[in-house]
């Protein structure tokens, strides 16, 4: 080899291990601050309680629904297993994060219209097939009195007449949105959300799965006259997938109870709020609901009482689209989309818990029946009988078994419906 290529390899070879020594000394060095960082963040208490207060999330709910409809030849039969797991982290200056992922799977052949599946020679059990982030946000409450949440996240408001989670559905309702609450004064809190997205039940496969949203849901409670709490509240819809679905609606609702002894109880509920279409909605309508509730509980068995109105024009019914409409109006599902003529709804319930000398500890028995009637047309809307009985199996698993008897008197199909529900969480 010629002595000037000699003297360059050797050149670039002093090159290399030249770089290649600084190199290391600054990769060692970036690596020994990142390690002292570390440790520093570790050694910070805050963190080291951040870490020992999270919580694992694991819910598991293995289901059989049977739905004998007399509008289909063939009945549905479905089993269904919805698993979630997730984490949310201790507070670490008041900030904590929360992550979920769920899943919902049919087991078996599909004798059901999962709504995705379509399989529409069955009735519907609205459990399709779904996997997907159920939530995913961050809560922050280190301002004084006011708790700040942004994200993916679960909104169960008053009695979920307007806003719930439809947590009877495997797949569970969820709101992309931002949640403020603050409370200026002991005895009054504002909580006002905006809302960009609504992941409704449908699932991960659907269509109609999500909703873009532009809603704002404003709430003042007030608490200082106890025993009654009022709250009112102010709804503007506006969903650019379901522009008839945009509407506006002002209400109050007022809560209360009395306390007489150890063995004896009253309580009471009321609602009124007045809807209006909104933004693009092209139908327009004024319509009213009204609620009156009165309870009793005497030692293990309570008793309730209550009327319940959605008005209706004959072309369109007072809308609750974000609601947990399974809560409202039976089991049966028939009136989750308010009929054009309205609904009135008179129903009784009646529970029985905590018979220790009977029955096992936590098994609880409920009955209610409903009475349907049309709003603006006084037609008679049907019947409804259901009933459940709730037991623990262990601390961490439950069984839940439901029924629900419609009978439609001409204005519906007649439907029955039964679920036998085992629930596990931790």
């Amino acid at each position: 080899m010629p002595l000037h290529n000699r003297e360059l390899g050797s050149g670039i070879y002093r090159l290399r291990r030249t770089c290649g020594l600084h190199a290391q000394i600054y990769m060692s060095a970036i690596f020994a601050f990142y390690l002292s960082g570390v440790t520093a963040l570790l050694a910070d208490e805050q963190v080291t309680d951040a870490v020992s207060d999270s919580k694992i999330i694991a819910d598991f709910r293995l289901r059989y629904a049977f739905v004998d409809q007399d509008s289909f030849d063939r009945n549905a039969n479905a089993v269904t297993l919805r698993g979630r797991l997730g984490v949310e982290t201790g507070s670490f200056y008041g900030i904590r994060l929360l992550a979920e992922i769920d899943a919902t799977r049919h087991i078996g052949h599909y004798q059901f219209n999962s709504t995705t599946n379509g399989r529409t020679e069955f009735p519907v059990v609205a459990d399709p097939d779904s996997f997907r982030l159920n939530r995913l946000n961050v809560k922050i409450d280190s301002l004084p009195n006011t708790s700040l949440k942004i994200g993916r996240q679960r909104m169960n408001l008053d009695d979920q007449r307007f806003v719930g989670n439809v947590g009877w559905r495997q797949n569970e309702q969820t709101f992309d949105a931002i949640r403020l609450t603050h409370t200026p004064l002991q005895d009054l809190t504002i909580d006002y959300s905006y809302i960009w997205g609504v992941n409704r039940i449908f699932g991960s496969a659907s269509g109609k799965g999500t909703f873009d949203s532009k809603s704002h849901l404003v709430r003042a409670t007030f608490s200082a006259l106890e025993p009654l709490k009022i709250t009112a509240f102010v709804y503007l819809l506006d969903f650019e997938d379901d522009p008839t679905s945009s509407s506006s609606t002002i209400g109050v609702r007022i809560t209360g109870g009395h306390t007489i002894n150890d063995d004896l109880s009253f309580s009471y509920a009321g609602s009124y709020a007045h809807q209006s279409d909104y933004d693009d909605n092209p139908i327009m309508y004024d319509l009213d609901y009204f609620l009156v509730e009165a309870g009793v509980n005497w030692k293990a068995f309570s008793g309730t009482l209550g009327y319940e109105v959605l008005e209706g024009n004959g072309r369109i019914g007072f809308a609750t689209p974000l609601a947990t409409g399974h809560k409202f109006q039976g089991y049966a599902d028939t009136f989750l989309t308010t009929p054009a003529d309205g609904v009135k709804d008179l129903y009784v319930t009646l529970k029985v818990r905590g018979l220790q000398d009977l029955l096992p500890k936590g098994v609880v028995f409920s009955a209610t029946y409903h009475d349907f009637k049309g709003e603006a047309n006084p037609i008679d809307m049907g019947y409804e009988i259901d009933g459940s009985i709730a037991a623990p199996i262990t601390d961490h698993a439950a069984l839940l078994i439901k029924y629900a008897h419609y009978k439609g008197r001409g204005f519906a199909a007649d439907t029955d419906k039964l679920w036998l529900s085992i629930g596990y969480s931790f």
